[in-house]
């Protein structure tokens, strides 16, 4: 894709964190807020813009990242669910975008060399949505080719990106990830500490 611009990510971090009973993006994982080693993961693997769609403690979340490049936009609208952020997050970036890589705020599992792979992936298939997987299983970060926006914009209200894979399932292209990171995010504490632990093996 020589003339198409980059892909840019959209971090979701919207939500008010109820099940962790905490903000959950601001607990401490491998020396930074959980929201800032996300961010890290996604730039260090070659994202060159990213927006991070925050609704429920803003200006929090901002701090969090005050020394980045990131880019905030505030959905006020995050209690909707899930979709209302991405359908956010892909008016902020407009047109200037050959795709979306959708990341999850809370998933500090995430690593650059999955985002590194998710984005060769696209870059030889720009017309598939990219999706990695572990065994059989769909995961995160996804990237979603632009040619998808008005779809997302206007379909899938009762089931949200799940309905936009199933409609174009023969246009997936699947990363195989030998091991169960990009399923995991962080809900309860019990998640929390299971990432801890996992973390402190590496």
């Amino acid at each position: 894709m020589p003339n198409s611009p980059p892909v840019c990510a959209i971090i979701l971090s919207a939500g008010e964190s109820r099940r962790m009973g905490q903000q959950k993006l601001l607990l401490p994982y491998g020396g930074k807020p959980v929201i800032r080693y996300v961010f890290d993961q996604i730039v260090t693997g070659g994202v060159t813009r990213t927006i991070v769609v925050t609704g429920f403690d803003h200006e929090r979340i901002i701090d969090a990242l005050a020394d980045t490049p990131a880019e905030f936009s505030r959905n006020i609208d995050f209690a909707r669910g899930m979709l209302s952020s991405v359908r956010h997050g892909i008016r902020y970036v407009g047109d200037d975008s050959a795709g979306y890589l959708i990341a999850l705020g809370d998933q500090p599992s995430i690593s650059s060399f999955v985002v590194h792979r998710a984005l060769a992936a696209f870059a030889n298939s720009p017309d598939a949505i990219v999706v990695p997987s572990h065994d059989g299983r769909q995961g995160h970060p996804i990237i979603i080719p632009a040619c998808f926006r008005e779809h997302i914009l206007t379909k899938y209200d009762d089931i949200g990106l799940r309905g936009l894979l199933r409609a174009h399932a023969d246009g997936i292209n699947y990363l195989d990830i030998d091991n169960d990171a990009v399923l995991r995010d962080i809900d309860f504490p019990e998640d929390y500490a299971r990432e801890l632990e996992l973390l402190g093996r590496n």
